[in-house]
């Protein structure tokens, strides 16, 4: 995997994240990617395209609009560590922004086949309440 595949595999996500086409989300990922994120909630990481369409649909309850912007992105080998900023409306109207860092591994073919996100699920609760 090139460098250039790997920034981007990771650049398509976040391209993709906040657009409704829940489709081409999951067409990012491998079929056993594992995917691990705060607005998961606690318990298991959600595996394969089934999991990364139940959060696609739950960013789409929570949000009434979404929009990631990328920041720094450090690519070793088939590995990237995102540094993002996102801001949105709530799907209760309110205006929230927060920031994160996502690391990513890109498979053979491209396809992101691990997600890990890192973000302040406490924080962004707070400004929706």
């Amino acid at each position: 995997m090139s460098h250039d595949q790997t920034r981007q595999a990771a650049l398509a996500y976040f391209d993709t994240l906040g657009t409704g086409e829940a489709d081409a989300f999951v067409a990012l990922f491998s079929p056993d990617a594992y995917f691990e994120d705060p607005v998961a909630g606690p318990g298991p990481a959600l595996d394969g395209h089934d999991g990364l369409r139940k959060f696609h649909r739950g960013l789409r309850r929570v949000w009434q609009s979404l929009r990631m912007d990328v920041g720094d992105v450090f690519v070793r080998g088939s590995r990237a560590a995102v540094r993002w900023r996102a801001e949105g409306v709530s799907a209760s109207g309110k205006a929230i922004a927060f920031e994160g860092i996502n690391v990513i591994a890109v498979d053979d073919q491209g396809r992101i086949s691990r997600l890990e996100g890192f973000w302040d699920v406490e924080r962004v609760m707070g400004q929706m309440a």
